[in-house]
Parts: C-alpha cells; sequence; structure tokens
C-alpha cells in the first residue's frame, strides 16, 4: 500500500472542481453499467482514475505505481526516496506566480502573493500510487452494487473497494474520499505546533490507534453496518495537556446516526460524551486554529455542504514527499513562521504532477478549497488552502466551564488569568506512524497540514 507523506507538488490533469449551491436531488443509485465497469484497469487504472498520460507529457501513464518495497527496506523505517535523484523542473515563486496560476489552487495563489518567502519547486511527475490486489477486485465489485442513501449522507451496498470509481456527483466524490484504503489498522504519533510570528511555538504530541473498519480483508455491508472507522486519541505532551483522550466511533450515515464520541480529561478524572467533535468545532489540541472536519483533508457528516462536480484541469498538487517524511528534518527545519520552511525540505517539499479532479465546496462559516480525485478515492487539502479564502474564528477553547473568565480570558488550574494568544494556522508535523495491511509501505506519503492518517491515491 501507499503511504502518503507531506508535500509534493504535481501537475493534475483531471481537475473536477465542486462549488456551494442550491440544494440538489441525487440519485439514490451509483446508476453503472457493465460496460463502464470493463473500463477499470483498462483505459481507466483499477480505481477509476485516467490512465493514459497527457498531450505533452508531463503527466505520464500509470503503470500500476510501486508495487515492491525497495532493495533492503526494513518493515517500519521510514521509506526510501525512489526519487532521490530527481531535480525540480522549475519553481514557483511570486515573481512568476502569474505564469502559473491557471494551474494553482486560489490558496497557492495567496500564499505566494502573500509571502515573499513562499515558493513551490515543481518536480517531475510520479504516479506512485498503489494498493493491494483485493482493493482493485473489491472496487470492481461494489462498483456494481454502491449506491447514495439518505439524500446522499450514507452509501449502502458497498465495503471495502471505492464505491463510486465513475463517480456521477459530487456527493460520491467526497465519499469516496471518506471510504478510501488506508491500511486496515494505523498507530502514529504525531506532533502539532501553532507557530507564532516570531517561530516560537509548543509541540503538542498525541498518538493514535485507528481501526479502518470499511477496509478489513472479509468486510461485508451486512457487517459492517453503520460504523466505518474506530479511533482513539491520547495527548503525550505537554504535561499540562498530557492523558486527554478522545475515542471515536465513525458512522457512516452521520444525519441517521451522528458520531459517538466520549472525552476524558485527567483533571476532571470523568469521560464525557463529545458532541462538538464534529463539523467546524475546534480541533482537539489546535488552539482553535483548525475545526474538527479538516483533520484528513475532510472527515465528517457530508450534510453541511452542497457538492457539485463542475470541470476539469490540470493542476500542482502536493506529492511524493519522502524528505519531508524522512527522519533527516528537525522540526527546526520545518517550522518557521509564516509558512513551512521551503528551503530546508528540499526535494520533500515540492510540487509534481498527477491527474486528479478540483473540488470547492462552500461552508456556511468558510470557503474550503480541495483537490479531488473522485476516481482513486482521494482528496487533497494543500497546506494553504484556506489562505485568502476565510479567517479562522478567533475562538477561545476552554478546558473545563469552571476553569473559564467570562471577559474571555483563561484560568488556569491556580487561578492565574493568560490573554488569549493570537491565533495562527497550524502546520501538523507527522512523527512516525506504522499501518498494518498485508500492503506494501510504499509510494508516496500523505500532503498536507492537518490530514495526518495515510491514503493513497494513484
Amino acid at each position: 500500500m501507499n503511504v502518503m507523506n507531506p508535500v509534493k507538488a504535481t501537475t493534475l490533469r483531471s481537475g473536477v472542481a465542486f462549488a456551494l449551491g442550491c440544494a440538489v436531488a441525487f440519485p439514490a443509485a451509483a446508476e453503472i453499467s457493465t460496460d463502464e465497469i470493463a473500463r477499470l484497469g483498462r483505459d481507466l487504472t483499477p480505481l477509476g482514475g485516467e490512465r493514459a498520460g497527457n498531450a505533452d507529457g508531463t503527466i505520464p501513464e500509470w503503470t500500476g505505481g510501486i508495487a515492491e518495497p525497495p532493495p533492503g527496506y526494513v518493515l517500519g523505517e521510514h521509506h526510501r526516496d525512489p526519487y532521490a535523484g530527481d531535480r525540480p523542473l522549475f519553481v514557483i515563486n511570486a515573481a512568476n506566480l502569474d505564469e502559473h496560476r491557471d494551474r494553482l489552487s486560489v490558496g497557492h495563489q495567496r500564499m505566494l502573493e502573500t509571502y515573499p518567502t513562499f515558493e513551490m519547486p515543481v518536480y517531475p511527475t510520479r504516479r506512485s500510487a498503489s494498493v493491494p490486489q483485493r482493493i482493485y477486485d473489491a472496487t470492481r465489485t461494489v462498483a456494481a452494487t454502491a449506491k447514495l442513501v439518505d439524500d446522499g449522507n450514507g452509501v449502502g451496498g458497498a465495503a471495502v473497494g471505492i464505491p463510486f470509481p465513475i463517480p456521477g456527483n459530487g456527493l460520491e466524490v467526497i465519499w469516496n474520499h471518506l471510504l478510501r484504503y488506508r491500511g486496515e489498522a494505523v498507530e502514529c504519533v504525531i506532533g502539532q505546533a501553532a507557530v507564532t510570528r516570531d517561530g516560537a511555538y509548543t509541540m503538542v504530541k498525541y498518538g493514535l490507534e485507528i481501526e479502518l473498519r470499511y477496509s478489513l480483508p472479509g468486510m461485508t455491508p451486512e457487517r459492517l453496518g453503520n460504523t466505518m472507522i474506530l479511533f482513539k486519541q491520547k495527548v503525550l505532551a505537554p504535561a499540562r495537556l498530557a492523558g486527554d483522550l478522545l475515542l471515536v466511533h465513525e458512522t457512516m450515515n452521520q444525519v441517521r446516526e451522528p458520531r459517538n464520541a466520549w472525552v476524558y480529561n485527567p483533571g476532571q478524572r470523568r469521560v464525557r460524551r463529545a458532541p462538538n467533535v464534529a463539523y467546524d468545532n475546534p480541533g482537539t489540541t489546535s488552539d482553535g486554529l483548525r475545526t474538527a472536519d479538516q483533520f484528513d483533508m475532510f472527515n465528517g457528516a457530508v450534510d453541511r455542504y452542497d457538492w457539485r462536480i463542475v470541470g476539469k484541469r490540470e493542476m500542482y498538487v502536493p506529492y511524493n514527499s519522502y524528505k519531508l517524511h524522512s527522519g533527516d528534518l528537525a522540526f527546526a527545519d520545518i517550522l518557521t513562521p509564516l509558512h513551512v520552511n521551503p528551503e530546508g525540505l528540499g526535494g520533500g517539499g515540492d510540487a509534481q504532477g498527477g491527474r486528479a479532479p478540483h473540488l470547492q465546496a462552500a461552508h456556511p462559516v468558510r470557503g474550503r478549497g480541495f483537490l479531488a480525485d473522485p476516481a482513486r478515492g482521494h482528496l487533497r487539502q494543500p497546506r494553504s488552502a484556506l489562505a485568502g479564502v476565510g479567517r479562522p474564528r478567533h475562538q477561545l477553547l476552554r478546558e473545563a466551564a469552571d476553569l473559564a473568565d467570562p471577559r474571555g480570558a483563561r484560568r488556569s488550574p491556580g487561578g492565574t488569568l493568560s490573554r488569549p494568544r493570537a491565533r495562527q494556522r497550524v502546520p501538523d508535523v507527522h512523527l512516525r506512524c506504522r499501518v498494518h495491511s498485508e500492503g506494501l509501505h510504499a509510494g508516496r506519503p500523505a500532503p498536507r497540514g492537518p490530514a495526518m492518517i495515510p491514503a493513497p491515491a494513484g
């Protein structure tokens, strides 16, 4: 399988865009014909992506991706870069932004316009993604049976495979992302930092344990029921936050049955239900700088968006960030004021070319921009996707109501008041991750800031 890692920007050929609009009705069934299913593995990849390269050769044909580990690879170590010899084709910066604007997301455009130090080296496209054969086989099977239910708020008749390899509407695209293959179980330790203007930060570390029930071998729609993911998070550092626990049973249809979540606070020594771990409520230990549904690019219920396919275009997207995923960089090499350090990342923070649709979805609170691949079940949100689109709410998080001061300052357990800090975006850093599956730890690491769960794509 592929474990993805932050940031190599690539040219994407098929860009399907989504935008907010009035409510629309979606078909209950995928309505995919046997002739269309027969295209999987032929002119389309087994997961439904465009197999052929583009006309000018900047995007090559997909030929199966990385299907075996490199020589000498030991399970659990950092991924070895199979493209270490690649060099940037060119670098996009503020000076040449207009030459490349039509292939950049709005977020990347704003980053380049706002910060003279931000740049995007663009590398040759490497279509390295692959998943186990059982996922290809299951995708072909469920393509004939998968259907949207409850006005698109859930999916029926599907398990293991990508439900809609040839999507007919925006809801099918986002469900491909939510149900894509990421292994069967994941153990992670993640670092998350809110970097201030002068470069200071406190690293928050937490461990994750995740069971991806939808993708388990032998899973069926009947066995799956309405619970597709089991998720546990424990804060490890700093000491003032350590011991906080979050447990989530992720339901597939969250309108019919909302996400089941519980939190444990060691100071209160209580387990409480956590209905606010959803939608645009503040994400855990993020100082209110990201929302709950930003984790893993997008997660949770789809009912507060109107997802529509509006077109395709080639774009530069994060891809194959082996250096950023390696053990060669210290946090100081990555975390700098305003944005991640493009020089410190070397070959690990770059852009390259592939094929994926462009997704734009609007939210009642703020705009959202995504790069989506409806056929391969993968959704990317560039690290800068929200820059210039909408500002984070300056919302003070309260660990417990009895510690909060009515004037808006936070009271520590000892009684001292501290003023709220200025809010900045949170660059999430992947420390280490182990994915359990019968697949291979090969391919590209996951692009993004808030998204931590490894995800495959063609």
